[in-house]
């Protein structure tokens, strides 16, 4: 591709479409090498006047084996980046460039590694022929995205569809460094570990606590410390954490609000200050209630004759959690920038004052992480509207909430992600109302590939 630069320069095309990187990720070639080429597509168009619609490496269920998985979500981590302007992944602010990302339609949520729906082809509903080339299904939605993509550059009225979080993009000190904490990489037999690597099996996530090379099979297991080989892994949580695995009941009663159904077995939902009445309906889908394959959390609020501030909180994981659960190490507090994000889908709002997403730290008395650059969240960032989109998959009222860069204070001993709803509940019985769905979580390493 970096070769035919000068034959798409000499053409008259203004508009330039890039997917590359899946066929060097099979053949093992570095993240950095595989960057270093899509970087030098995009901006030798960019500076010769040309506009990019950049698409990420999309899923894909055939040669994936070792660290291929990984190497597909750091390029993808870095072309998002690039598209949204982040100086560490575009430091020269290149943007003419929009991003068409079929992921969100692409992926099954309900496998563990980030495969296409239909895995190699060959059923009904499959998006792909053959497990990485699009059938026709697969194909629609390239055509839609990259047709969402080109409005940026005619309309103002323009979005992409997210929904990049999988549990395959897990953290990894080696080989996925800017990987979601919330998750880890498949454990492999037969390997060389060090110290800090994180790993999914059983069903759970642990970290590499002492380094040696794993067995031949199994792997670690249970909840404590369990050892592999010559290795040791510590016990940090389930897998799923981020993708909203698992249910539990929600059944309660806070004040006048009656609290009914489940929830993700991650997550906790509290009232934090008001005094209204109603109730909060709870609800686990798998799958999404718009056909998306994969798990996520619905909560549809009905509240009233309270005050008019009144204020829920989602927590990711319950109170009282250590830093482990996202694997931050001692060594982090202080010094490493982080970014957290949830997505969301929200629908049938009335009187809602606020959305506000935050990291929350602590150590003997509550201590808030300290904010690192300018703040790029808010209400609004991000989202795309539900009117007038022919998609039956999650494209409309989408709400990405991303937190700016945070470092988390030298005491802290806790840490924990936390989802605020506001509502003006003054008004009679049923006058404040919202349908949120919770997507996704996610925390990284910021500005890390």
């Amino acid at each position: 591709m970096v070769v035919r630069l000068p034959d798409c320069l000499a053409s008259t095309i203004g508009l330039f479409v890039v997917h590359g990187g899946t066929n060097d990720a099979t053949a093992l070639v570095a993240p950095a090498a595989i960057i270093a080429n899509l970087r030098t597509c995009y901006e030798t168009l960019m500076a010769a006047g040309r506009k990019v619609i950049a698409v990420p490496i999309t899923p894909r269920a055939t040669s994936i084996t070792g660290t291929v998985p990984q190497t597909i979500q750091r390029v993808n981590r870095w072309i998002r980046a690039y598209f949204r302007g982040e100086a560490w992944a575009n430091p020269n602010g290149y943007n003419q460039i929009a991003l068409a990302d079929p992921t969100t339609y692409l992926c099954d949520g309900t496998n563990g590694g980030f495969y296409p729906i239909g895995g190699l082809g060959g059923v009904i509903g499959a998006v792909t022929q053959d497990g990485l080339h699009p059938a026709h299904r697969g194909a629609m939605y390239y055509g839609y995205t990259i047709l969402q993509a080109a409005l940026k550059f005619v309309s103002p009225n323009w979005g992409y569809s997210s929904r990049a979080c999988s549990a395959d993009d897990g953290y990894d000190l080696l080989l996925n460094p800017g990987g979601n904490m919330l998750e880890g990489v498949a454990w492999q037999p037969n390997t060389a570990y060090v110290v800090g690597q994180q790993c999914s099996n059983s069903g759970n996530v642990y970290r590499c606590s002492t380094a040696g090379t794993s067995a031949s099979s199994g792997g670690p297991s249970g909840t404590t410390t369990s050892n592999d080989g010559t290795a040791v892994w510590t016990y940090i949580k389930n897998v799923g954490l981020s993708t909203l695995s698992g249910t539990r009941s929600a059944a309660a009663t806070i004040g006048g609000v009656t609290v009914s159904g489940n929830l993700a077995s991650a997550n906790y939902l509290t009232r934090n200050s008001g005094s209204a009445s109603g109730t909060v309906v709870c609800s686990v889908e798998s799958p999404w209630s718009n056909g998306q394959k994969g798990q996520r959390e619905r909560m549809v609020f009905s509240l009233g004759s309270g005050t008019a501030a009144e204020n829920w909180m989602i927590f990711l994981v319950t109170s009282g959690e250590t830093l482990a659960y996202a694997n931050v190490q001692a060594a982090d507090l202080g010094v490493t920038q982080f970014q957290a994000e949830v997505e969301l889908e929200i629908t049938g709002a009335a009187n809602l004052t606020g959305v506000n997403f935050t990291p929350a730290a602590s150590s003997v008395a509550p201590n808030t992480p300290v904010q690192v650059g300018p703040n790029i969240v808010a209400a609004g960032f991000e989202l795309v509207p539900s009117s007038g989109d022919p998609m039956p998959w999650p494209n409309g009222g989408k709400l990405l909430l991303r937190t700016p860069p945070f470092i988390l204070p030298p005491n802290s001993v806790q840490f924990n992600m936390q989802l605020i709803l506001s509502f003006n509940a003054s008004g009679a019985a049923g006058s404040a109302t919202a349908n949120v769905a919770v997507n996704y979580w996610n925390i990284h390493k910021y500005g890390v590939l």
